[in-house]
């Protein structure tokens, strides 16, 4: 899919809540319709999501979720907290998003530098073009507040956006 395909289905104005219910309509049908090959599951509690028997990619919605409900993602490590409630990772840190547009120079270097100090024990979600990027294709160096991308990953026109908690 292409960006101006994505920017038709999602417009860049629409905010928040409404391109993530947007986007989880498009997948369902997707999935429905057979042309991904990921699960969405639905289920009470933990327990349950457990005994599941997931491939890398799938979608939990735990129900109940120390009285809130709760979205995972499974992968190669289990299951992953992606969503608490209605939308928002719980955390006691701020949230924020560096966007790239890769350059001649940053190609070279295969690096974004992040504009705040990471939270290395929280999530980053790091974008490419709009898509979510594997963990084997970038690394993060905690240190010096950097996204490095792994051989040819990022390319002249790319787009870049990191998704993070800071500190203050």
């Amino acid at each position: 899919m292409t960006r101006e395909e994505i920017n038709l289905l999602f417009p860049p104005s629409y905010g928040g809540n409404a391109q993530i219910s947007d986007l989880r309509l498009a997948l369902t049908h997707l999935v429905s319709e057979g042309a991904l090959g990921l699960e969405f599951f639905s289920v009470p509690d933990i327990a349950t999501r457990d005994n599941l028997d997931p491939d890398p990619g799938d979608i939990c919605r735990v129900l109940d979720f120390n009285g809130e409900p709760a979205t995972f993602i499974f992968t190669n490590d289990g299951w992953q907290l992606l969503l608490v409630g209605d939308g928002n990772v719980s955390s006691v840190y701020p949230k924020w998003t560096d966007l790239f547009l890769i350059n001649m120079t940053s190609e070279m270097n295969r690096t974004v530098n992040l504009t705040e100090d990471i939270v290395n024990h929280e999530h980053v979600f790091v974008f490419l073009n709009g898509l979510l990027c594997k963990e084997e294709e970038y690394s993060i160096n905690f240190e010096d507040n950097k996204i490095i991308f792994e051989g040819d990953t990022i390319l002249k026109g790319d787009e870049v956006q990191v998704k993070y908690s800071y500190t203050e």
